[in-house]
């Protein structure tokens, strides 16, 4: 006989009372297999509590293979559960027909089993539960239960039903201490009156001394008490632990939000049954999580923390709202070197002084990869305390390194860390006799080191390097210069071992007066010579736009042509030495204007153009003798832009 695919042995559907490990789990997996995991109920019970409460909302239940149709099943808590919290979870299945059991008249077996399994399910838990219910004894008939008020005792009826009995704790001790205070007055009388016999009175006396003494107990009981209408605690306020959907201290109307202990030493936050936050035995807040993550790779558990899967619960904002100029929001990170709270004492000149770190999981943990890094810089003092900011990154590995400083001097240094090789710990001094820091500094160790300057733009204008100078004394102040004043320079240093000289420059110079729309400028080009450190100018172009040269320049060696040939746009001196009539194709004058070109010929033949664009010494019109067929004839030409002009030769 086959069995069954969905097994359904006789049993309870329920786990034993079990006990929280201080985790939120999984726990399990269960004895008992299920067919949905909405079929499961879990029930907890903390330290101090009477009765088990149904937690489920903040529990995950999760099959051992999601794929199985009929599978056992774990139980994970939205919470740690503490040993001190009993709990257990039961097959609470609600039954239903959703899939039919017969496709075009014949029988799936499959989804008959199923279902079979799934009734059975049921019944087997209502069988369980049934046998939990309050109930009658055999031949009498059904009872009810009538729910009384909150504190209100319960009491059986005539008919044996439980109905509330309009009491108390409260007012049975309330209406002791009356009785007894009457028994007493009325034994007193009853003795006086009646004549009762001695060991009547004794026995009503002591019975009236006994309610009396009831009757003190009771009030000092009440005294003892906090009053629902509030008071004044004398002593410790304990509490339940709870759980995150039922915490220990909660409120009328949201019983699912409150404090409770989810471990030892430690306070939880719910807000709907929701962990939202945790303070933790060493003193940490942590907002979004159950226990505290560590931030870096040294395993630094931040004090407090905020996580979240979204912008919205991860982002940390702060808001400003006053009717005044002030300044606005403002973040401290504030350093004292001292070893307790409140005592102050210098730092030490490169210390760090703050950070604002931005780390990345590497698939373990979390690593370093961007900061910005408040640190000492220079002699700390009482009323003088310079510092500065780095910016490090992470170019690969385990550490930040710093790739841009701003200095407390004003300076700012950057570089490309190469190899852990950071920028410089100090602005470096330039010149001859380094004299000179500059504000701004790049260094780098390869062709990285360069500057920039990119503009995108549909317009004609281009990027623009800009120099200014004013003689004002005071920043922003405008003040007229004058002439010989040095407006700006590009000035290359080298390092000669001990100081840096400068091995060439371009500047600007102010070569007559100025004045309102006027500067007349001269541009010197000067370069340094062997045994000296000091630039001295080659090339002056001045206002006018005249061109001065100091020292000899050459414009390329001769070229020797034994054939036709065209003149390229690197040759200027020209050398004819062919056997017969040479003819030159010249470049266009209008793409040559002020060019010249020097020929001769050292062989008795003509050399020609190959286009009538030549005017002769004389003058007159355009065309190609160059030229004579005469040995050491020679010719300067120039460019006019529209012809090659002779303007000398023989």
């Amino acid at each position: 006989m086959a069995s069954t695919p969905y097994p359904l042995p006789r049993e309870t559907r329920e786990s034993a009372v079990l006990a929280g490990n201080g985790t939120v789990g999984p726990y399990g997996p269960s004895l008992y297999k299920i067919f949905d995991t909405a079929d499961v109920k879990v029930f907890a019970k903390a330290l101090g509590e009477t009765v088990f409460s149904d937690v489920t909302a903040g529990c995950t239940i999760a099959k051992v293979n999601p794929a199985n149709a009929y599978d056992y099943f774990t139980v994970t808590f939205g919470a740690l559960v503490p040993a001190t919290t009993a709990w257990y979870h039961s097959g609470k299945r609600v039954a239903e027909r959703s899939v039919a059991v017969t496709r075009g008249g014949t029988i799936d077996s499959n989804q008959l089993e199923k279902e079979l399994s799934k009734q059975a399910s049921a019944q087997s838990e209502l069988r369980r539960d049934v046998g939990r219910a309050y109930s009658a004894q055999v031949g009498s008939g059904p009872h009810f239960i009538s729910a009384g008020a909150a504190s209100e005792l319960m009491m059986a009826d005539a008919a044996g039903n439980l109905v509330g009995s309009g009491s108390s704790i409260a007012s049975i001790l309330a209406a002791t201490a009356g009785s007894a205070a009457a028994a007493a007055a009325s034994a007193v009388t009853a003795s006086a009156q009646a004549g009762i016999a001695t060991a009547q009175a004794v026995a009503a006396n002591g019975s009236a001394v006994a309610a009396a003494a009831s009757a003190a107990a009771a009030a000092a009981t009440l005294a003892a008490s906090l009053l629902k209408a509030g008071g004044t605690m004398t002593g410790a306020l304990l509490l339940a632990a709870g759980l995150v959907g039922t915490p220990g201290a909660s409120f009328a109307g949201s019983p699912t939000t409150g404090l409770y202990a989810p471990a030892a030493n430690t306070i939880g936050v719910s807000n709907a049954g929701v962990l939202t936050g945790v303070f933790d035995p060493s003193g940490r807040l942590v907002l979004g999580n159950a226990a505290s993550i560590a931030m870096n790779i040294v395993a630094s558990h931040p004090r407090l923390q905020v996580h979240g899967v979204d912008t919205d619960t991860t982002t940390i904002a702060q808001y400003r709202w006053q009717n005044t100029d002030t300044p606005g929001v403002q973040h401290y990170l504030c350093r004292a070197k001292s070893g307790a709270i409140g005592t102050h004492g210098l730092m030490a000149d490169g210390a760090g002084i703050g950070s604002w770190i931005a780390a990345v999981s590497d698939g373990a943990k979390f690593i370093d990869a961007t900061s910005i890094q408040a640190f000492a810089d220079g002699a700390q003092a009482l009323n003088s305390t310079p510092a500065g900011i780095n910016v490090r990154v992470n170019q690969g590995g385990t550490a930040t390194s710093v790739v841009l400083a701003f200095r407390s001097t004003g300076h700012i240094l950057q570089g490309y860390a190469v190899a852990g090789v950071p920028v410089p710990g100090a602005a470096m001094a330039f010149g001859s006799t380094s004299n000179q820091t500059p504000l701004y500094q790049v260094h780098g160790l390869g062709t990285e080191t360069q500057i920039v300057i990119a503009r995108w733009s549909a317009g004609t204008g281009g990027a623009t390097l800009g120099f200014y100078k004013s003689k004002g004394a005071a920043v922003g102040t405008r003040t007229i210069v004058a002439s010989g004043d040095t407006i700006g320079a590009i000035q290359a240093y080298g390092e000669d071992g001990t100081n840096s000289p400068v091995g060439g420059h371009i500047r600007f110079v102010v070569d007559a007066a100025p004045g309102l729309a006027s500067m007349p400028t001269r541009i010197e080009f000067g370069t340094t010579p062997t045994g000296s450190n000091v630039a001295v100018n080659h090339l002056v172009i001045d206002s006018r736009g005249f061109v001065a040269i100091t020292g000899a320049f050459g414009t390329g060696a001769p070229v020797t042509k034994n054939a036709d040939f065209t003149l390229a746009d690197t040759e200027n001196d020209i050398v004819v030495t062919k056997g017969s009539s040479c003819t030159a194709t010249l470049p266009s004058a209008a793409l040559w204007s002020g060019r010249t070109i020097w020929i001769k010929t050292t062989v008795a033949f003509t050399t020609v153009s190959a286009s009538a664009n030549v005017v002769p010494r004389i003058g007159g019109a355009a065309g190609n003798a160059i030229l004579a067929a005469a040995a050491g004839s020679w010719a300067r030409l120039v460019s006019d832009g529209a012809n090659w002009i002779i303007m000398a030769g023989a």
